[in-house]
């Protein structure tokens, strides 16, 4: 099976960096950009599986303005695209809003994260860790 490949876009340079890692650990081949313009160019010149990306060019406070989605689906095509900011939490878009496969509020737990992109990929990785587990025992007790 091949590796499937993520595009995350974050203007917070921490956070992207920090995304990155945890889904390389997962697995998966994961390029990090903090513009959108950055993104934008990367992905007319390179296929993606999933683009996580952050809400960019948001001009008023507590209002979601979706105006950089309709952008990056432009260039995007059909590929999906999980929203990972502050503007989720409670009073934002949902999943499924303005193309979106999924949402993810900031602050995320690691384990939400894994698995909306594995749901989102259609990758399980939910057994990855007992399977583990299982054959560092059996390792042991040999």
């Amino acid at each position: 099976m091949a590796v499937k490949t993520i595009l995350v876009m974050d203007p917070d340079e921490d956070i992207g960096q920090f995304l990155g890692f945890i889904l390389e650990k997962a697995g998966y081949k994961v390029t990090v950009t903090t513009s959108l313009r950055e993104g934008i160019k990367i992905l007319t010149d390179s296929h993606f599986d999933l683009i996580i990306t952050e809400s960019f060019a948001q001009t008023r406070v507590l209002a979601f303005d979706p105006a950089f989605l309709r952008e990056l689906r432009a260039v995007a095509g059909s590929t999906p695209i999980i929203l990972c900011s502050t503007y989720v939490d409670g009073w934002g878009p949902r999943a499924g809003d303005y193309g979106l496969s999924e949402t993810l509020p900031k602050p995320f737990d690691i384990d939400d994260l894994l698995r909306k992109v594995g749901k989102t990929l259609g990758v399980d990785k939910s057994g990855d860790d007992d399977d583990r587990a299982r054959e560092e025992q059996a390792d042991s007790e040999t």
